[in-house]
């Protein structure tokens, strides 16, 4: 199932005549990845809500009366979406597309198939790509979509990864309480598989959970009213998320936050080791998230900060992988790796803490020696 990284690649290399649908769950940013990669290549995305649309013209626009060599002849008015400018790059996204009427089914036969609507050709920069439910969940009001449509699509079946979703959050300034608990609670962030839902039953996605980090954000003393909280979320995310949610928030301050990891550990070191010493390894590879977010989220500081400081802040983090077991201390390695790619804070890091490249090897091959704390 390609993330949305991997999708990228693949509009990235697909010719712009060749339609791409993909097949998702609800709630995974179908729409939202779309709009956000084709309108940073320069594109207009025109999204068409075909399960909401009520006839064909809709799409087609309306009939008018021409004359056409002295004769009068019905022609179709360009609808307000049709592209003015040939030359501009344009995206159809046809959302719901199992869900679409059968007469909107035949004109979007016409569009993938011919490239034309109304007899009008594509401009030749308009790209289509489509969304759909799985019908094979059981539990979407979707149609199969007809074998003649379907073959002229290259389908994907797009999952977005866990990863993708909190780098998305912490961005998107979501509340660190519901980036904090998806880390460490991956299976509740998007619902269970068809056959494991009931019907009615309210239950966790991607969209739902930034609508609870709103909410929370809106009125941060919520997080302070456990009851209030888990009145609210239990409508929004259901009942076993609400209780996770709610058992995370109480345990949390119990916990180490990840910004004291990274300025405190000096002054902290034993109790923040036998916490650590008393965490399971799921648990601290999502602390790692945590601690990659606050990386992330103060990288400025580490530009304009005391080397002095930065120092202590690489020193604390080198202690408390040191704290770690090795497969939380790889899993962190591999964060970071990743993070090198596109973001200042890394390279920052192991510039002021070169001995981080060597306890990355030290790790794999099982040494464990202490860090050096260094002068301030």
């Amino acid at each position: 199932m390609p993330t949305i990284k991997e999708m990228n690649a693949i509009y990235e290399s697909t010719p712009v005549d060749q339609p791409i649908l993909l097949k998702a769950i609800h709630g995974v940013g179908k729409s939202e990845t779309i709009k956000a990669y084709f309108e940073e290549q320069g594109c207009r995305v025109i999204p068409f809500f075909l399960g909401q649309m009520s006839d064909a013209g809709d799409i087609l626009g309306l009939p008018e009366r021409i004359e056409q060599n002295g004769v009068k002849v019905t022609s179709f008015c360009p609808p307000s979406w049709w592209p003015s400018d040939e030359n501009e790059k344009v995206v159809l996204f046809l959302d719901e597309l199992n869900r679409a009427k059968p007469e909107l089914t035949q004109v979007i036969m016409d569009l993938v198939l011919n490239r034309k609507l109304a007899g009008r050709d594509l401009p030749k920069d308009c790209r289509i790509i489509g969304a759909i439910n799985p019908v094979d969940d059981g539990i979407y009001q979707v149609e199969d979509m007809e074998p003649a449509l379907l073959d002229r699509f290259n389908c994907y079946d797009f999952r977005p990864s866990v990863e993708e979703w909190i780098y998305w959050a912490s961005k998107a300034k979501c509340d660190k309480n519901v980036i904090g608990f998806v880390s460490r609670h991956n299976d509740l962030l998007d619902p269970p598989h068809g056959g494991d839902q009931r019907a009615n039953d309210v239950y966790p996605s991607r969209r739902s959970w930034k609508r609870v980090s709103d909410i929370i954000n809106g009125n941060p003393d919520l997080i302070g009213t456990p009851d209030t909280l888990t009145n609210i979320l239990l409508g929004i995310v259901g009942t076993s998320a609400t209780s996770s949610f709610a058992k995370y928030i109480r345990e949390n301050n119990k916990g180490v936050p990840a910004g004291s990891i990274i300025t405190k550990w000096h002054e902290r070191k034993d109790e923040f080791e036998d916490k650590i010493a008393n965490m399971n390894v799921q648990d601290l590879c999502a602390l790692n998230r945590e601690v990659v977010l606050w990386f992330n989220d103060n990288t400025e500081l580490l530009k304009t900060a005391n080397k002095g400081v930065v120092a202590q802040y690489t020193y604390n983090l080198q202690a408390y992988l040191e704290a770690s077991p090795l497969e939380a201390m790889g899993q962190f390695f591999n964060l970071l790796t990743e993070e090198h790619k596109t973001k200042a804070w890394p390279k920052i890091v192991l510039s002021n803490n070169r001995e981080l490249g060597q306890k990355m090897v030290d790790s794999i091959r099982g040494n464990k020696d202490k860090p050096t704390q260094p002068k301030i």
